[in-house]
């Protein structure tokens, strides 16, 4: 499987969810929906960094030297934190939630638990594999 080109493909198309996303964010600055506008311009940079970050994940697979399970762990917990990411971001927007720690309202929970379970853990399984499968190019 080529995951170069699928990490590609799966980065362009966050990417330009996160330019559309930029509309959402300055829907909430004009007041024509109610949203966070903190948050829904955080949705939008978060659309368009993980998507850079899925293609550059892509781009630099011909120097990572991992198994093909660990490869292919890497790439889809990848695409799963910079699409959670965006999402959650987005969706805490409207509910005007932070979802840092746990013990405020329901939402506040629900985006906690999204946050880390489909954000943060998958975010440090991708990082730790992308880094060891690099770590031959720090002894260059």
């Amino acid at each position: 499987m080529n995951w170069s080109a699928r990490l590609a493909a799966w980065g362009a198309l966050l990417f330009l969810l996160g330019a559309v996303t930029g509309g959402y964010g300055a829907s909430a600055m004009a007041g024509w929906i109610s949203a966070d506008v903190h948050m829904a311009l955080g949705a939008h940079v978060n659309g368009l960094l993980g998507g850079l970050w899925l293609a550059a994940l892509g781009w630099s697979l011909a120097f990572v030297r991992l198994s093909d399970g660990q490869l292919r762990a890497m790439a889809l917990t990848a695409i799963v934190a910079a699409y959670a990411n965006w999402f959650i971001t987005g969706l805490k927007a409207l509910w005007g939630v932070h979802g840092v720690v746990f013990g405020g309202s329901t939402a506040n929970d629900l985006v906690a638990v999204g946050l880390h379970v489909f954000v943060v853990l998958p975010t440090l399984v991708s990082a730790s594999l992308w880094a060891w499968g690099l770590r031959h190019q720090l002894r260059a």
